[in-house]
């Protein structure tokens, strides 16, 4: 797709409703894995569970945050 977009063939609009089908889709997809957590199982899990996660989240966090800054 990378190929066929740096072609030139593809006209402006397509392109804008493509980028707004991406974003539409993809808040639905965050949507779908919000509502699919079950609170109360995932207090029932503990506390290193909820530790695990939030040091992934930071450390996916950082490297993004590295990336943009190595790419900008």
């Amino acid at each position: 797709m990378v190929a066929v977009r740096t072609t030139g063939w593809v006209p402006g609009g397509v392109l804008d409703a493509a980028q707004h089908t991406q974003e539409l889709l993809l808040a639905a997809a965050l949507f779908g894995l919000g509502s699919a957590v079950h609170l109360p199982s995932l207090v029932r899990t503990g506390g290193r569970v909820a530790a695990l996660g939030l040091s992934a989240w930071v450390v996916v966090a950082g490297v993004s945050y590295g990336g943009v800054l190595l790419t900008t």
